[in-house]
């Protein structure tokens, strides 16, 4: 009987001794996971009800969505005999509108209206209208850098103060700099050449620098 006690006993132990270790490893592994989720969340110090932003997220934020931006511009003719034609730039000083959508993998698409109030010549003066459409790769160096190359393809049209207004599609290639102040917004600078398709008396290939500010949303 006393053999049969002691060995029930034994049995007895060694059960308790099992139950007491899962239960340390249950309480040690819930411990560890609510230490992994209060750093994940971790308060802001303007409140306790705030919480701070995960890193991937913060990252994702800043790289992708809906831009508009907004700048002055300025063109010049890259025409050699320029002088010898019957009609002055239609380039010169300028303003331009650019919205588009950056995806999270990087691609750009989006558009852009340039207007040039063109250069006087003999009391002569020519603007001209882009639209453009364009496609892009956006590339982050840094976490507030960005550098989107891109090519445009859209619709140019010369109006002067003598003949009828010159259209053609155009080509547009370029590199936009992007420097992010806030999260929502940034500065930016473009470099473009302007590239019509038709060759004609009227037509005029150009570079234009450009500078202006944007919002992200």
């Amino acid at each position: 009987m006393f053999a049969t006690f002691g060995a029930n006993a034994h049995h007895l132990r060694g059960g308790l001794v099992g139950v007491w270790m899962v239960a340390i490893h249950l309480v040690g592994s819930t411990a560890l996971a609510q230490i992994t989720e209060d750093e994940d969340s971790l308060p802001l110090s303007d409140g306790p009800n705030k919480t701070k932003k995960r890193p991937a997220e913060e990252e994702s934020v800043a790289k992708w969505g809906l831009a508009f931006s907004a700048y002055g511009q300025w063109g010049t003719s890259v025409e050699p005999d320029l002088t010898e034609r019957p009609q002055p730039s239609a380039f010169g000083p300028g303003l331009g509108l650019r919205a588009g959508y950056t995806f999270a993998f990087g691609l750009y698409t989006g558009s852009m209206l340039h207007f040039y109030f063109g250069e006087s010549v003999e009391d002569q003066s020519d603007t001209s209208v882009q639209l453009v459409g364009e496609l892009g790769y956006d590339i982050t160096p840094f976490d507030i850098f960005h550098v989107r190359p891109f090519v445009g393809l859209g619709w140019h049209q010369v109006q002067g103060d003598i003949g009828s207004p010159y259209s053609s599609f155009v080509f547009m290639p370029g590199l936009v700099m992007d420097l992010d102040l806030r999260r929502w917004l940034f500065l930016s600078a473009d470099i473009h050449v302007v590239l019509p398709t038709e060759v004609i008396e009227l037509s005029e290939k150009a570079v234009a620098f450009a500078l202006g500010a944007g919002v992200k949303l």
